[in-house]
């Protein structure tokens, strides 16, 4: 089935369909690009603002780490310490044991961060402190539980890792920090020192930093084994998700879990080969960038049709009263006029042109039978294009006058030349032609002039093969041989000789139009004029001022002298020469 509705719409459906798609699409078009480009913007500054979030956090963590470690350091060179460990019995686990958990809560009521304390010699025998402990549920080897045989080869260096808390064993990891304790006098290992981290500290610096979309942050050692915050509300699928991604550096690392899109930071912590990761949720921050879309689109929407709505009342119902009218002219009506407003745009004169126009194809239509229908068809379509309206009203009174005597050939004759030069004025409305149309535009006109007076001039050409199709301004080669035709021919006793030539000026490359009579020629006082721009022939429709008007805005030609010359002797000869660029 062959769908031919759109060709058969009036002009109204079809500029409402083509505007609301073009804005539908250019809108729609443009707004994703900008979407996406801004989401992509606004996704790397929350990525910079994210990162030194995360790096803040890492620093924190850092110098807990740091602090902590020192202060291992101190109780592994304390001296009473050194002392229990090296006597290494029962005896004098309990002489040293009130003086050493003094030294030890002593210590862990200055530092906040540490959980818990806890020196263990060769003997299994304890010293502690634990502010979560709330009774004591020590294994019964304490020393298995500890790797003393890396420790001991660490030669008093730190070890740290994330564990349970043996002594505790709540189920939870902590930041755990281990050492072995070497005596000062023969560097010998004499016992080990194993502090934790409170995970009240960790989780502060959580609620401290986290921002609305900060999901959770991790710590993990280099055995991933991993400290989650907030512990509670971590699904599995989040946990492996942070154990496995890799390090961020420029950007996120993006993973849907469940219905929100995830955004993960990860950066090493060195000084441990561990590492730290954050999560963030931005699905809210993205959606105020979603209703923004939303909200221009419907704007848009709303604006396309108010517009389409002014092109209706300010265009579209003014042309459709012109048609209207035409269609009842088109009938018959010829008593139609079309509706005058008070506006001064284009389409008002329009309307007062046509108006002219009817009133110059009345006057027409009284003078020519019904035999010549379609030549006044011709006359009516040059009038609405105001093409030379007395050339052709001087034409069709020659016309008509051969008509009345008769001549029914020559008549016949210069009515199928002027349709020919009508045909080429107005054929497909384009204002730059070649020069091989533009010639034939010209002989019309002349063997209509020459019929019209009488073969009282004769027009010679020579023209290059090689420019005819080189393009030029439409109507620039006829107002020359008309203006030769219009002041060469003024009391002239003698007959008019025209000579038309046209060449290439490869060097230039420039067209050289030479328009050359043996008339009437011109003072030098009407060449200044011409030369400045001034028009001097008030008949023609497009006299030598239009011609180097066009020339000037088409070729961009800005010095008068580069396009037109013109030389002259009164009573003897005139000659033009027009240069018109070649545009390729």
């Amino acid at each position: 089935m062959k769908y031919d509705f759109y060709p058969r719409m009036g002009i109204r459906a079809k500029l409402n369909i083509g505007y609301m798609t073009m804005m539908i699409v250019l809108v729609s078009v443009s707004f994703i690009m900008y979407f996406r480009i801004n989401t992509k913007q606004v996704e790397r500054k929350m990525f910079k603002t994210d990162q030194q979030q995360v790096f803040l956090i890492k620093t924190t963590i850092e110098n807990i780490i740091s602090r902590v470690d020192m202060i291992s350091a101190d109780i592994s060179l304390n001296p009473s310490v050194q002392k229990a460990l090296i006597e290494r019995d029962k005896q004098s686990y309990y002489i040293y044991e009130r003086e050493i958990n003094e030294y030890l809560n002593s210590t862990i009521n200055r530092d906040v961060d540490i959980a818990s304390i806890y020196i263990i010699d060769k003997n299994n025998y304890i010293y502690h402190v634990d502010r979560e402990q709330k009774e004591e549920r020590f294994p019964k080897d304490f020393l298995e539980f500890i790797d003393t045989e890396e420790l001991t080869l660490l030669n008093g260096q730190s070890k740290w890792t994330i564990q349970e808390n043996l002594f505790i064993q709540d189920g939870k990891n902590y930041m755990t920090v281990s050492r072995a304790i070497n005596s000062r006098e023969d560097f010998q290992t004499i016992g080990y020192v194993v502090m934790t981290v409170r995970n009240n500290v960790l989780e502060g610096i959580y609620n401290k930093f986290s921002s609305n979309d900060m999901y959770s942050y991790m710590i993990e050692d280099n055995k991933k084994n991993p400290i989650i915050f907030p512990y509670d509300d971590t699904t599995e699928e989040m946990k492996n998700t942070l154990s496995i991604i890799p390090y961020t550096v420029d950007e996120y690392y993006k993973k849907q879990i469940g219905k929100l899109k995830h955004y993960f930071i990860k950066v090493p912590i060195e000084s441990n080969d561990w590492s730290l990761c954050c999560v963030f949720i931005y699905d809210n921050n993205f959606k105020h960038i979603e209703l923004i879309f939303i909200f221009l689109i419907l704007l848009n929407g709303i604006l396309s049709i108010i517009g389409s709505r002014i092109i209706n009342s300010v265009i579209l119902k003014p042309l459709e009263s012109i048609s209207s009218s035409i269609n009842k002219i088109r009938d018959g009506d010829l008593t139609t006029r079309f509706e005058i407003t008070n506006s001064n745009d284009e389409i008002n004169q329009l309307s007062t042109a046509l108006n002219t126009m009817m009133d110059q194809i009345n006057l027409l239509l009284e003078r020519l039978n019904q035999e010549h229908e379609t030549q006044r068809k011709l006359e009516f379509d040059l009038l609405v294009n105001q093409i030379k309206p007395h050339f052709l009203y001087n034409t069709l009174n020659a016309v008509s006058a051969y008509i009345s005597i008769g001549k029914k050939e020559e008549a016949f004759h210069i009515l199928r030349t002027l349709a020919t030069y009508y045909r080429f004025c107005l054929s497909s409305g384009k204002d730059i032609i070649p020069i091989r149309d533009e010639l034939d535009l010209l002989k019309n006109y002349v063997d209509i002039m020459s019929i019209r007076m009488n073969k009282l001039f004769e027009v010679k050409y020579e023209i290059d093969d090689t420019v005819l199709d080189c393009t030029i301004p439409k109507l620039t080669l006829q107002p020359l041989v008309e203006n030769s035709i219009n002041h060469g021919i003024s009391n002239l006793e003698k007959s008019l000789n025209i000579k038309c030539m046209i060449k290439k000026l490869e060097d230039k490359n420039l067209i050289l139009v030479i328009v050359e009579d043996n008339g009437a020629g011109m003072s030098q006082k009407t060449i200044q004029k011409i030369l400045k721009g001034e028009e001097i022939n008030e008949t023609s429709g497009f006299g030598l001022k239009s011609i180097i008007q066009r020339i000037s805005i088409y070729y961009k030609v800005k010095d008068i002298d580069d396009i037109i010359k013109i030389e002259s002797v009164e009573n003897e000869y005139t000659k033009v020469y027009l240069y018109i660029p070649i545009k390729r």
